[in-house]
């Protein structure tokens, strides 16, 4: 339906004038009913009021409503107007025979009436159709099959518990016609109305249901009466009058009945798109056989033979639908040139397997190299040759049960349940494969490949999971010129583990769960504990507590050292804050990386967290590596000014290993210099480490800097690097990193003595 009729549809099916009609011909219904109910009635059964006008009024109301729809829906106007047109000629049928008819000595069958009643049911009975192949829509042929056969079935079924008395009935050839015409339309409504729900799996919207209803309400009806007549039991102005006046008022609400359909369940689906057919069916075969034992009605019997011959069809139908499925399901599986599973059929078999074979397997994903060669030197026809002729190799190299696939290109799939050794021999054996030429246009041609291996349940449950984990190894195995690579977590970015582990660092960077241990920095000449180092710890609910080489490098993957550098800074400075608090004049040490040296909001951070800790800037010491300058030295430089701007000391980290030039250290605002461990680890026993140690020291007091050596193990090289005047030292002879309550204990021990000097395993 149009848009624009639609919304009028909607408008107009609110309005007090829809209503109101509605309730006028629901209320003149009631008012007849009322009247038969309450025996107003004379002895003859006939009143002029009730029947000569109420009853009148009642049957012709309706088709105002149909009217009224007809007007507004332009794509059911027809069938709308059918039932508007049929209400009329049913009030003229009753019209005469009330004013006619009757009045006439004896009863005339077939008479002027049967016009306007025979009229009637053909104008409802093709509105019936209309209306009902709406409501199937776009059901396929062999849904409207099954509600033929149905529907015929039903049919037959009425014709021989029903009509038997009428279709016995003898007389003029115009009365057996006419008498005929009455039980024939009846069966004409059942069977449009059964086969139309039927095809429609018995899944209807209110309206049509209703106009159903109304049917075959007219047609029960007609049913009783015609069998009264027949019997010469009928009498008027009995309960009977309310089947045609309740059809017709149906037919009139189906018109504003809502269109909704109704929900149907999985086993709803299957009970009526199965069972009630094959039902149906064995129906309409019982009737044909009590038809051949000559006990019922031949009409019931040719309507039995009907359905039968439409399951004959339903079933041809069904056969070539089966063959068509057959043929697009094996096409939608199979790669067109060599005729191996293609993609989506690889995946579908490996779901099967991993049903199969739960006990374990492989899957192998293989990319051919030097197959684009082929293709640019020899041409397309000479590449696809070479496919089919590795297709058939590989799926002879495989053992029994493997599933060998093409997954598109020069990328071949393969799955073998068993051992992990049995996946090994596998790979090795298609790669073998490879290991003969291929002639080609008497050409020899010769490719090698990369096979990524994943096994199940190992490295994933679903095909999906281990298709991916193939691919990662795959990849793997084509970046480092190898044969094959087995699937493995840390060689994989984006494994599901890893995915969950960067989630919960997000967590824990917003909710500050790290744990923070500090390593404490010594002065040289005093033995004093002057400062601390804040390294960070994570101690995870599932991992317990992990080194930052476990999460740091997954960090950096996904951009996330900013936030975390800004985690270590609120939490040691709230720490550091403590321990001034507590009498500790201490300075605190903390990493920065590159990404943080671009992050030009760092300053107004550290400042804003500083202030809310009430400690002074000079008291924080940021550490750098000469390498993490180097990545944007012009901007790092704008950075450490402006930490430098606010009191913050700067601090070159591991000096000595990075690859910067000397001349940073007269460009950048630096406040001390870290040689890096490996100079002091053998600063006693090579001259080498000696000298260079006793040079850094002399340029960093050169240039007014405070050193500090680190690594620091034993007594020997702390004496060593005392000697040569370094000022503050960090190592295990001190202490290890501590958690912030241990390094508190520590840190109150040596107020009042020296740090101990002993090595820490």
């Amino acid at each position: 339906m149009p848009s624009s009729a639609l919304i009028r549809l909607r408008r107009l099916n609110g309005t007090v004038a829809v209503r109101t009609a509605i309730g006028v011909t629901v209320t003149a219904n009631l008012v007849f009913v009322v009247s038969i109910l309450m025996d107003v009635r004379d002895a003859n059964g006939y009143s002029t009021l009730w029947d000569g006008w109420v009853y009148h009024i009642a049957t012709t109301l309706p088709g105002l409503l149909a009217g009224l729809r007809a007007w507004v829906d332009r794509r059911c106007r027809s069938a709308w107007l059918l039932v508007a047109a049929g209400v009329l000629l049913n009030t003229f049928g009753n019209l005469v025979y009330t004013y006619r008819d009757q009045n006439i000595d004896p009863v005339p069958f077939p008479a002027l009436s049967d016009v306007g009643y025979l009229g009637s049911y053909v104008a409802f009975a093709v509105a019936l159709v209309i209306l009902t192949q709406r409501q199937l829509g776009g059901r396929s042929k062999a849904a409207r099959l099954d509600g033929f056969v149905i529907g015929l079935s039903a049919g037959a079924v009425a014709v021989s518990l029903w009509f038997e008395s009428i279709l016995r009935q003898v007389g003029s050839t115009q009365a057996v016609v006419v008498g005929l015409a009455y039980p024939l339309f009846d069966v004409v409504f059942l069977v449009i109305v059964v086969s139309g729900f039927a095809a429609a799996q018995f899944r209807f919207d209110w309206s049509s249901a209703a106009f159903g209803a109304g049917a075959l309400t007219f047609a029960i009806g007609d049913i009783v009466y015609l069998n009264q007549v027949a019997a010469d039991t009928y009498v008027p102005g009995t309960p009977l009058e309310w089947t045609w006046l309740t059809g017709i008022l149906l037919f009139g609400l189906a018109a504003w009945a809502p269109t909704h359909l109704r929900g149907q369940t999985t086993k709803e689906h299957w009970f009526a798109g199965t069972v009630v057919p094959a039902l149906a069916a064995i129906v309409a075969l019982s009737i044909v056989g009590f038809g051949i034992a000559d006990r019922i009605p031949d009409l019931a019997s040719l309507l039995a033979m009907s359905a039968i011959a439409v399951v004959f069809i339903r079933v041809s139908l069904t056969v070539r639908e089966l063959r068509r499925a057959n043929s697009a399901f094996y096409d939608a599986r199979t790669d067109d040139l060599t005729s191996l599973l293609n993609r989506r059929g690889f995946g579908h078999e490996v779901d099967r397997l991993l049903v199969a074979a739960p006990g374990g397997g492989s899957v192998m994903l293989l990319d051919l190299n030097g197959f684009k060669e082929v293709n640019d030197s020899l041409g397309h026809p000479a590449g696809d040759h070479l496919l089919v002729i590795l297709g058939e190799r590989f799926s002879r190299a495989l053992p029994k049960g493997a599933l060998v696939g093409r997954l598109g290109g020069d990328e071949f799939g393969f799955a073998v349940p068993g051992d992990h050794e049995l996946g090994a021999i596998s790979s090795a054996a298609v790669l073998q494969a490879l290991h003969n030429p291929v002639t080609i246009d008497g050409m020899a041609v010769r490719v090698g490949a990369s096979i990524g291996i994943a096994t199940w349940p190992l490295d994933g449950t679903t095909k999906e999971d281990l298709l991916r984990a193939a691919d990662v190894a795959m990849y793997y195995a084509k970046k480092n010129h190898l044969g094959s690579s087995w699937y493995s977590a840390d060689r994989d970015p984006n494994s599901r583990e890893r995915l969950a582990l960067i989630q919960d660092l997000r967590i824990a960077i917003e909710q500050r769960s790290f744990e923070m241990h500090y390593q404490p920095t010594i002065a040289v000449d005093t033995g004093r504990v002057v400062g601390m180092e804040a390294l960070i710890r994570w101690n995870h609910p599932e991992h317990g507590l992990m080194a930052p080489d476990r999460f740091i490098p997954l960090a950096e993957r996904v951009g996330l050292i900013p936030a975390i550098t800004r985690a270590v800074l609120d939490l040691s400075i709230a720490h550091l804050a403590e321990m001034r608090r507590a009498g500790h004049d201490l300075r605190l040490s903390v990493n920065i990386s590159a990404m943080d040296l671009v992050d030009e909001e760092l300053p107004t951070y550290i400042r804003t967290v500083l202030n809310a800790h009430q400690v002074d800037a000079g008291s924080l010491t940021l550490e750098i590596t000469e390498t993490a300058l180097a990545s944007d030295a012009a901007r790092a430089e704008r950075t450490l000014n402006a930490l430098r701007a606010e009191g913050i000391r700067i601090s070159i980290d591991d000096f000595g290993v990075g690859y910067s030039s000397l001349s940073q250290l007269l460009n950048l605002p630096l406040d001390e210099l870290k040689i890096d461990r490996s100079f002091i680890a053998n600063v006693n026993d090579d001259v080498r480490a000696q000298a260079i140690l006793s040079a850094t020291v002399e340029l960093g007091r050169t240039l007014g800097l405070e050193i500090v050596a680190e690594g620091i193990e034993t007594t020997e090289a702390l004496d060593e690097v005392s000697a040569r005047g370094v000022d503050v030292g960090q190592g295990f002879l001190f202490s290890r990193a501590l958690p912030a309550a241990e390094f508190n204990q520590y840190t109150s021990k040596t107020s009042t003595s020296a740090a101990p000097r002993r090595p820490i395993s």
